[in-house]
């Protein structure tokens, strides 16, 4: 069987009968990294950057299970928000190491080129918040603020 979208039934639903997803309540979750693209920077167009991306399995004890719940959080679907980008700068590279150092990645004389496929499958905690529309502050999306290594 395949797992293709069928197109003609996606676009055969009502219009109206379509919701707004409700942002994932905000707290800590745990994943693995799925990879990562190079690239740059939506809003000039120039920086360079390293996009991290994750793919987030379970919550964290400090979530409400109410609002995760309330929020109809599958963890089988990719997310959009999935993902944290990293400038490729002094100040990027300092974040993306210290993301390196506690998946648990030897980075010893090693470089961000080397490194990178090894970060994918490495276990991930991300820090989860939600922030509103920066137009429509009546419309909540979810950021990721920081990964870490996994929890010990």
């Amino acid at each position: 069987m395949s797992d293709a979208p069928n197109f003609a039934n996606l676009l055969n639903t009502p219009m109206d009968s379509i919701e707004e997803p409700s942002p994932w309540p905000p707290g800590t979750y745990y994943g693995i990294c799925t990879g990562y693209k190079l690239g740059v920077a939506n809003w000039d167009k120039t920086t360079p950057i390293v996009t991290i991306e994750v793919h987030l399995h379970e919550a964290g004890s400090d979530v409400d299970q109410d609002d995760l719940a309330r929020a109809k959080v599958d963890f089988n679907q990719r997310q959009r928000w999935q993902s944290q980008d990293y400038q490729v700068s002094s100040g990027g590279l300092l974040a993306l190491r210290r993301l390196m150092q506690a998946t648990g990645l030897n980075i010893e004389g090693r470089t961000a080129t080397e490194l990178l496929p090894e970060l994918q499958g490495q276990n991930i905690m991300a820090e989860v918040v939600i922030r509103p529309d920066k137009k429509d502050p009546t419309r909540q999306y979810n950021n990721i603020t920081r990964l870490g290594g996994k929890r010990d």
